[in-house]
């Protein structure tokens, strides 16, 4: 299991009989074993208040601790969840569920989860989200949440090469700048003696997620209101240390006010340069999720979207190229693709271009014309050019990017968004803060769409803000059909029990009450339930037999053998809208305007073995990479037990652990890995999921990264199967297969037969692997940062 991730550290079961029973307990903040006591009493009783009292004598020894088990958590969870709702009587179901592995609530539920779940915000338990303001994006990335972004011309309220003079300040007696940590600063009196003759705001930055939030919301609202001519001084003097306890996250050591000041002072740094405001704002975004990196996160998670047809589409489209690539032939290209001297920019973010039905319309007129000998209009040229322009840097850059994101083929509801344009859609900001939500509400309402994804791409958002909490189905672990049903039905309600919890978003939750019942682990319960591979998934009716998918297309129905498991899945897909219908009824709240999703789900997957979402297994042996801090103790643990570490040069401060690991799945038999299969069948499965599964009302999409082996599938093969298939399903990621990346850090490192054995016999003792939910699972979302206020 994911120690330090999903297992928490409580007391034991003898040590539990001393603290047993006590609402109140008194600790001396002095105690040197302070820190380990608050730790181990608020995770064992969450529910006992701990106070701090210096003239309390100290405890005098450790608590005696342990892990939880899977036991442990099952039942933590199931009471946090269920207490959302005071009238069900759903405790018994869904915790027998959780522990049998049938339902897999993601990672932020496995870590937080407890009785004191309905006093939290919602955002915490979230998977995903969108926001158009920089200060509301940081927050939710430090709140652990994915957060996708629309950078469109018209959408761009902030011009942030326009904002005021930011100075950060700090004071002299803060421990960080005393023990030398940060330098280069001046003190709060320093600024205002220098600036005292300029028109300066000053801000106190407070010790909490929303505090550093609000010192971005500084700069934001006075760059909106055109201050330019002003300096904004930004005081840091309160936030907490570095290695000091953030209480919130299980006394875990915060990174101090150093990165966060570097990340400001580097937005800083847009001001005056000459740039389109979208750059502006993806760059400033980058700044800020780099920090939450910094900060203790493994990867802070976005997904950035440009339309088609804004002017800088192409400047945006190579703008994470290695600027050595520019200029450079294709040949050339290919040569340089995966040197590590030419790394990517602005990493932080999945870029994806947002297309339409014209965009595709204007693309087949294209090629008609072509093939004609007939000139092409603006926008057939412009669709023509952009397409292989895209293709072309997918292909030999080798990285799988800019996508492709049909807005057209998003599930669309706007059913009561005209509040938006009276009222501030979020719980965020100040007066004017809440002026500029009704300005960007105006924008949206205007625009040719209004709905994006978040970063994995399998969730269907309003570009404004939205939230979407999704949970995984395991069947592969249910014993019969009963059990599936049960467990489609408890995790649909403990689903909507998240919603019913307060967020900055909860006019737009309480509109659309928006869920994601996902699955992974579906090659091994197809193969366990069923006895079919994913050959035989994929295969067609002998007859030639059509059906229509989730998009309205044709195309050939499953084999006669396969059909009982695609019609299980669709019977089961109807369960959810049923058991929504029913239980949303009884609460008096919105029918969901999504229900089925399939998102990535690498770290739940990772703690049973399961292949992962709907992917096929990457490789049969290889090595799973995990990023550290490199001043995390465990790192030097998993060294000393014989783990492969290895420094990252291009993320500072960061070291990776390898884990050697086989899939279960390929125990089981007949197995397909992700490079082994075409690129036409991974189409043809993805179109199965989506009919079958996500369905064409009341869905949102798949995510799932189709792999190939450049080796074997040249430009022109790459280019036709992409013309072909990349309409016909509602999302999908491209990515080679090759033995070195642009990107220095890949989640997965294949390996030999024997070269994971030999790694395996080199270690001393086997140590449980800290699943790393956020490079994992894209969808799980950025740095778990949850600050005690």
């Amino acid at each position: 299991m994911a120690e330090r991730t999903v297992a928490r550290l409580i007391l034991t079961d003898e040590a539990k009989a001393e603290w047993a029973g006590q609402s109140v307990v008194y600790l001396n903040p002095n105690d040197p074993d302070y820190k380990a006591w608050w730790s181990a009493l608020s995770l064992t009783f969450p529910l006992i208040k701990l106070v701090d009292d210096p003239n309390m004598p100290i405890v005098g020894r450790k608590p005696e601790t342990r892990r939880e088990r899977w036991a442990d958590v099952a039942l933590r969870v199931a009471e946090g969840n269920t207490s959302l709702d005071p009238h069900c009587y759903d405790l018994q179901a869904l915790n027998y569920h959780i522990a049998e592995g049938t339902i897999l609530l993601s990672g932020r539920h496995l870590q937080h989860g407890d009785i004191r779940q309905k006093d939290r915000p919602m955002e915490v338990f979230t998977n995903c989200s969108t926001s158009m303001f920089r200060s509301m994006t940081f927050q939710l990335l430090l709140s652990g949440s994915g957060v996708g972004s629309s950078y469109d011309d018209a959408l761009m309220l902030v011009d942030w090469t326009k904002q005021p003079k930011v100075v950060c300040v700090i004071d002299n007696t803060h421990p960080d700048v005393m023990s030398g940590r940060i330098t280069g600063y001046m003190t709060p009196r320093e600024a205002l003696h220098l600036y005292a003759g300029e028109k300066t705001i000053y801000h106190m930055v407070g010790d909490s997620r929303e505090g550093w939030a609000e010192g971005v919301e500084q700069i934001e609202v006075a760059t909106y209101k055109g201050l330019h001519d002003h300096v904004l001084i930004l005081d840091y003097s309160e936030v907490r240390g570095f290695n000091e306890p953030i209480k919130g996250m299980q006394n875990r050591p915060a990174s101090g006010p150093g990165p966060l000041m570097g990340a400001i002072s580097n937005v800083a740094r847009l001001r005056g340069i000459n740039m389109p405001r979208w750059k502006a704002a993806i760059i400033a975004d980058h700044y800020l999720a780099e920090c939450v990196l910094v900060g203790g996160a493994r990867r802070a998670a976005r997904i950035a979207t440009k339309f088609w047809k804004d002017e800088g589409i192409f400047d945006f489209i190579d703008l994470k190229r290695p600027i050595e690539f520019l200029g450079k032939t294709w040949d050339e290209v290919d040569q340089m693709a995966g040197d590590p001297r030419y790394g990517s920019f602005l990493w932080s973010s999945n870029n994806s271009v947002a297309v339409d039905d014209e965009f595709y319309e204007s693309l087949r007129k294209a090629r008609t014309f072509l093939r004609n000998g007939i000139e092409l209009g603006k926008w057939e040229r412009w669709a023509y050019d952009l397409n292989e322009a895209m293709k072309r840097r997918q292909y030999h850059d080798k990285t799988g990017e800019t996508g492709f994101l049909n807005v057209s083929k998003l599930k669309v509801n706007l059913k009561g968004t005209d509040d938006y344009l009276v009222y501030p859609f979020a719980k965020f900001g100040g007066e004017e803060f809440k002026e500029m939500q009704i300005a960007l509400a105006e924008l949206v309402m205007d625009h040719s769409y209004q709905f994006i994804v978040n970063p994995c791409g399998e969730i269907v958002l309003l570009i404004l803000g939205a939230f979407c909490v999704i949970g995984d189905l395991a069947l592969f672990h249910a014993n019969d059909s009963w059990e599936e049903e049960q467990a489609v039905r408890q995790i649909t309600r403990a689903l909507i029990r998240v919603n019913l919890m307060p967020s900055i978003y909860q006019r737009e939750v309480q509109r659309t009450n928006r869920i994601g019942v996902s699955l992974t682990g579906i090659l091994e319960w197809a193969a366990r339930r069923y006895g079919l591979s994913f050959k035989d998934l994929i295969a067609v009716d002998g007859d030639g037999i059509q059906i229509q998918d989730a998009n309205g297309n044709q195309m050939t129905a499953p084999s006669v053998r396969s059909m009982p498991f695609w019609l299980r899945m669709k019977e089961l897909a109807n369960i959810v809208d049923e058991e929504a219908g029913t239980y949303c009824q009884d609460l008096g709240v919105t029918f969901p305007h999504t229900r089925r999703t399939i998102k990535p789900a690498g770290t739940t997957s990772k703690l049973f073995g399961l292949t992962e979402g709907a992917h096929l297994p990457a490789m049969r042996e290889y090595l799973r990479w995990v990023q550290f801090r490199s001043d995390d103790p465990l790192v030097a643990e998993y060294a000393a037990k014989g783990y492969p570490t290895r420094a990252l040069k291009s993320y500072a401060g960061t070291m990776i652990v390898g884990f050697p690991t086989a899939p279960v799945i390929c125990s089981m038999g007949k197995v397909t890995t992700a490079a082994e299969a075409t690129m036409e069948e991974q189409f043809r499965w993805l179109r199965l999921l989506e009919t079958f599964w996500i369905g064409r009302e009341g869905g949102n999409q798949v995510s799932y990264t189709l792999k190939y082996d450049p080796k074997k599938v040249s430009f022109r093969e790459y280019s036709k199967v992409m013309d072909a298939n990349i309409n016909l399903v509602r999302a999908v990621s491209v990515l080679p297969q090759v033995e070195t990346l642009s990107y220095e850090y890949q989640p997965e490192e294949p390996l030999t037969k024997g070269r994971y054995e030999a790694i395996v016999a080199s270690i001393a003792e086997q140590m449980t692997e800290d699943v790393d939910k956020v490079h994992i699972d894209c969808a799980g979302g950025a740095c778990p940062v949850d600050f005690n206020k």
